[in-house]
């Protein structure tokens, strides 16, 4: 009896830890930030580059993302070219003063959840800057180079992987079986010792 009770624990032990070491996921991290934090880069087109460690969640039209570079004074700057990509986040910016900026971002992990952060750089000297430049993206072209100009590459929508509920439902299930087996275990010795 106590070695039936010992292996009926150990299963529900390795069952238990099994399935919730799955959902326990940690959350997308900043890798790398362009400009770097702390930098200081010329007046200009400036590109932003956001690197994660795992891939964000690209929807059409990079809905869910959003960067704002302000000033000192707190004034926003335009942005454009938003673009989730992989396991990044791009966008592009023009500054034509000398001054402190901050980049305020948000996202969405491949797993669904929202992230955020901040961070500073510097711009030097002074530019007159066509604000228009912004809204020309560099695009990823198809290999080979497409006839039809129009033919591009942009990330797929994505769908937030949550099985979390199936995993639920196999632990209730393999829970279910293991007591099964312990009483049918128990009921057969029991009927063997009469």
């Amino acid at each position: 009896m106590k070695r039936t009770a010992s292996i009926i624990t150990a299963v529900l032990l390795f069952s238990i830890s099994l399935f919730t070491s799955l959902p326990a996921q940690a959350h997308d991290e900043v890798v790398s930030v362009q400009p770097e934090a702390g930098s200081s880069v010329s007046a200009g087109v400036i590109d932003l580059n956001i690197t994660f460690n795992e891939d964000v969640l690209a929807t059409d039209g990079a809905t869910g993302f959003d960067v704002v570079v302000a000033n000192a004074a707190g004034e926003s700057q335009k942005v454009g070219c938003i673009s989730p990509l992989g396991n990044s986040l791009s966008a592009r910016v023009a500054i034509g003063k000398a001054g402190d900026y901050t980049v305020s971002w948000h996202s969405v992990s491949n797993d669904g959840h929202p992230a955020e952060g901040t961070y500073q750089f510097k711009v030097t000297g002074s530019e007159s800057v066509d604000a228009t430049e912004i809204e020309n993206c560099p695009r990823l072209l198809i290999a080979p180079a497409p006839e039809d100009p129009s033919a591009i590459a942009y990330a797929t929508v994505a769908v937030a992987n949550d099985n979390t509920g199936i995993e639920i439902a196999v632990l209730v299930a393999v829970v279910a079986l293991v007591l099964f087996f312990a009483i049918w275990v128990t009921t057969k010795r029991k009927r063997a010792k009469n």
